[in-house]
């Protein structure tokens, strides 16, 4: 038989937890915690930052700090001023090679054809003319000067137009027109 109880309709059986409610809440406290060390760890990342701004500024306006930067900005200023000119003369050295007259091999030449006792102290060059002074301690000498580089066959227009007389030796100027562009090859 059947226990019967008089009071079962009067206990209530204590309800289940609906669980559809828990898993927004357990959202919801997940992304405010979230959003919390964000906002946590923005808060102190900004304050880093602002130190190290300060620090910064500190450091830019210190004057030693700005008369090394002006110092530095003139010394790259003066760099990029030589790095033109070495560019300018670079291009003038290679120009100057292409219509080169005048090379270690021509002073070789030209030393070869100076008599005894005369001396060079200027050689000018202009396109084909060429301008020698120097000095001697005779005329003969610049007179054989002027022979032997006629006698070369590659000078024309060879003039003296000076010869002065300076205590023991001969002061003069020579003009000369080069014919040619002559390799002077060792």
């Amino acid at each position: 038989m059947r226990d019967f109880n008089f009071f079962e309709p009067y206990i209530k059986e204590p309800e289940k937890a609906k669980q559809t409610h828990l898993l927004p809440v357990a959202l919801l406290a997940l992304v405010l915690s979230i959003s919390a060390l964000l906002t946590t760890f923005n808060f102190i990342e900004a304050r880093a930052i602002k130190k190290d701004i300060a620090s910064v500024d500190r450091v830019i306006t210190d004057p030693n700090y700005k008369a090394r930067v002006d110092k530095v900005r003139d010394k790259q200023d003066e760099l990029n001023e030589i790095k033109e000119e070495r560019e300018f003369l670079e291009l003038i050295d290679s120009f100057m090679m292409q219509n080169d007259y005048v090379n270690e091999s021509f002073v070789k030449f030209l030393a070869s054809e100076l008599p005894e006792n005369l001396f060079l102290s200027s050689l000018s060059i202009s396109g084909s003319d060429i301008r020698l002074e120097g000095s001697s301690f005779s005329k003969m000498g610049i007179a054989q000067l002027e022979y032997n580089l006629r006698d070369t066959g590659d000078f024309e227009n060879i003039f003296v137009p000076e010869i002065s007389k300076v205590e023991d030796f001969y002061r003069f100027s020579m003009n000369l027109r080069a014919k040619d562009v002559t390799n002077y090859e060792d």
